[in-house]
């Protein structure tokens, strides 16, 4: 996390990337706490469940071939699955799918001689020993009620108004609760077919292409789909319901023609044309770092279903209704699924263990949009929201049942600090290398069938940079925290020369790499010692900012003198107070301003002693600015770079020339910070009714503070902001507007808000 260590108070005005996003980060946030809630929920009801599927690799699925007629009367299903698999083997005999007890096995057939159906397994016995090479098929004949829990195992069923939405949700291991296969991630079928036999009023979605749709008898219609490429199984999806679909095109980098559609309900083709209408910019970004989009002979798009839910289907991700309502500049979710299509899809996570290089890899895709479109300091801001400093690894060593990957305690670490492993990892070895490294990835990927683990992406960053990166995983992948650090920036007082102290402080140590901007000049710090003393010349390095543009997930530079002086600003004379903890600091230096930029001057011309202490400063007759350097007798010559100011009160408003009416409200109100509540401060020379309303940047009422609220006469009047909404909820960090109106006066000032 960057960190200012300033001459001045920096108010941070928000980049581009944070105005046009706040709905999207409210939106994505709204979405990964849904998640989150979604998946706690299959965690808890799949405490009976207490198996993960297992499968040793004596066979391998080529094929799968899925015909399903669901029954909207009693939501049932009957359906047939063709598995071919080769052996892997001399000795295969035998046979294992995974389907839930829920479902009945009605027969199987092919090479099939006997079967048993246990504890959502079915064993099959094949009709002789096959060996190596030779392939097999079976079919399974089954039915039943897919379990309905809260529509959020395998087969959901739902409605939009009066009309039936039937689709699949299966992450992590719940295809077998729709249809029996091998339902592990590193076995993918070189290919898939699946058959929807629907009323005619509806339509059938998912993977691939569609191949044919006809009718099917009594008022039904039978649709075709096939994808051509390797799919795992929580991969294959469906969607049913009476959608219309949106057609578009993208031609890809290599010129090809990608069909965009997506299916949507007819209520909703306005809204939805309005979130989806980025995605050829999502895909062209997308294919400048990854390559062609690796379906682009067959599709890809959305199938709207209820919820606030998005799964990233080959193809065709699973979108839910309640995320078509934002409607503004980009959409994150929308880039996250797409990215997916690359790190998830062609490359999957080979075993849950993995699932970051699933999800890491997608949720760092979102700040490398924003990077694109927006520049280094939109990254960097996006990666702040990011940030996890808690006791899960990002390697998931093990793994819960049911949905409890997705729960509260493992997605911030398989998320966001997996996103935070790929940002440090890119600053460690540099873009030429990450991307090489990401290639390499993706083609080594595909070359083993589709499947990756996190020590095969770590042989390909390490090919291509050409350094061990085995401390690298250990640290941020492996093992949990972030460091913490202590931070003491000292400069000659002629400013041409630096010395920083940063102390790690936290449980353990780390090696770090992160840059440092003093004036105008960035020096890249590594090191894994505990204390580190920097010196290096520079020229204008009153300004300085450790861990410049947020390259190094940490849990802050704390500096004891940052934020320490404090002022009592009653009266004319007011008074000045400081405190710093550290014995290493010796004295203070005063400073005062007429503005929060200077030129500052020095008050006094030896340093006060003693490492807290006031100073009561002259008669002031306006608005001023104070600040300090702290020094040490360790560093003589040296002192801290200006602390953040604080400021008095002007004395008395009413008594400059300002060109006011006599009687006239101040024309100056002005917004004091203190300890998250925000003082909006007044000088009234009469009783006056008083409104004050706060507005976000892009001109939306967030609070109103007063309405019509009766002051009496005199200076200092004040409301005081407690830096919430209208709904309650704290406001997220940003520049703000104070709308001030008082006996028919109006004044709007800006300022900053901190968490």
């Amino acid at each position: 996390m960057r960190h200012l260590l300033t001459s001045s108070l920096m108010i941070a005005a928000l980049s581009v990337s944070a105005l046009a996003s706040s709905d999207a980060d409210e939106l994505r946030d709204e979405f990964r706490r849904a998640e989150m809630e979604r998946h706690s929920g299959w965690a808890e009801r799949a405490q009976s469940l207490k198996r993960i599927p297992m499968h040793d690799p004596v066979f391998d699925v080529l094929y799968y071939e899925i015909d399903i007629t669901p029954e909207l009367a009693d939501s049932s299903i009957t359906g047939s699955v063709l598995v071919r698999a080769q052996s892997l083997v001399d000795t295969l005999s035998s046979m294992r799918l995974d389907l839930t007890d829920e479902l009945q096995v009605d027969s199987i057939t092919g090479n099939a001689a006997a079967h048993v159906h246990m504890d959502s397994v079915i064993t099959i016995t094949l009709d002789r020993t096959y060996v190596t090479g030779e392939e097999v098929d079976v079919t399974v004949h089954y039915s039943g009620k897919p379990r309905p829990f809260n529509r959020r195992y395998g087969l959901s069923w739902g409605h939009h108004g009066l009309q039936p939405v039937i689709y699949t949700y299966v992450e992590p291991f719940f295809a077998n609760y729709w249809w029996p296969c091998k339902d592990v991630p590193w076995d993918k079928a070189d290919s898939c077919r699946v058959s929807m036999t629907v009323p005619d009023s509806l339509y059938a979605v998912s993977n691939g292409v569609l191949v044919d749709s006809s009718a099917a008898g009594a008022g039904h219609t039978k649709y075709e789909w096939i994808t051509r490429h390797p799919i795992t199984t929580y991969l294959v999806s469906i969607a049913i319901s009476n959608y219309t679909t949106l057609h578009g095109e993208y031609e890809s980098v290599g010129g090809e023609t990608v069909p965009l559609r997506n299916y949507v309900y007819p209520e909703d083709v306005n809204i939805a044309e309005t979130t989806f209408e980025g995605l050829p910019d999502y895909m062209a970004h997308a294919e400048s770092l990854f390559g062609a989009y690796p379906f682009r002979d067959e599709k890809y798009g959305h199938a709207i279903v209820p919820g606030i839910g998005a799964l990233e289907h080959n193809t065709v991700t699973t979108w839910g209704q309640r995320l078509l309502a934002f409607n503004g500049g980009f959409n994150d979710i929308v880039v996250h699924e797409l990215a997916h299509q690359w790190w998830g899809d062609l490359v999957t996570c080979a075993d849950w263990h993995d699932l970051w290089l699933n999800e890491g890899f997608a949720t760092y895709v979102e700040a490398l949009y924003r990077e694109s479109r927006f520049g280094p300091d939109a990254l960097a801001s996006y990666m702040i929201g990011n940030e996890y400093h808690g006791a899960q690894s990002v390697y998931v060593f093990d793994i819960p049942d049911g949905g409890g990957l997705f729960s509260s305690g493992y997605t911030p670490a398989i998320y966001g600090k997996g996103g935070w492993v790929l940002h440090m990892l890119r600053y460690e070895i540099g873009d030429d290398a990450f991307y090489a490294g990401l290639e390499r990835h993706k083609i080594e990927g595909v070359a083993r069938g589709g499947i990756a683990t996190t020590e095969q992406f770590q042989d390909a960053m390490e090919t291509e940079s050409g350094q061990d990166l085995q401390w690298f995983f250990d640290q941020w992948v492996y093992d949990s925290g972030s460091p913490r650090f202590q931070a003491y920036p000292f400069m000659t007082i002629a400013g041409d020369s630096v010395n920083i102290r940063i102390a790690q402080t936290g449980d353990r140590l780390f090696r770090l790499k992160f840059p440092i901007m003093a004036g105008d000049t960035t020096f890249v710090v590594e090191t894994s010692d505990s204390l580190m003393q920097l010196a290096f010349a520079t020229s204008g390095a009153d300004d300085i900012e450790l861990d410049y543009r947020n390259w190094l997930l940490d849990e802050g530079f704390d500096s004891e003198n940052d934020a320490r002086l404090t002022i009592d600003e009653s009266g004319v004379h007011p008074k000045l107070s400081w405190e710093m903890q550290d014995p290493f600091f010796s004295g203070v230096y005063l400073f005062r301003a007429d503005s929060v930029g200077g030129p500052w001057e020095q008050m006094t011309s030896e340093p006060i002693t003693g490492r807290s202490g006031t100073y009561r400063v002259d008669r002031v007759t306006k608005q001023e600015y104070f600040a300090m350097r702290a020094v040490s007798d360790s560093l003589p010559g040296f002192w801290t770079p200006l602390s953040r100011t604080v400021q008095n009160r002007e004395p008395s408003l009413i008594d400059l020339d300002t060109g006011d009416k006599p009687g006239a409200p101040t024309s100056n109100p002005y917004v004091v910070s203190d300890n998250g509540e925000y003082r909006i401060r007044f000088d009234l020379p009469e009783p006056t009714a008083v409104t004050v309303e706060i507005y976000n940047i892009a001109g939306r009422l967030v609070r109103e503070v007063a309405s019509g609220r009766s002051f009496g006469a005199g200076f200092d009047r004040e409301v005081v902001w407690d830096g919430k909404n209208n709904l309650n909820s704290p406001v997220v960090p940003g520049v703000y507007f104070v709308r001030f109106e008082a006996g028919g006066f109006e004044a709007i000032r800006k300022f900053v808000a901190i968490k």
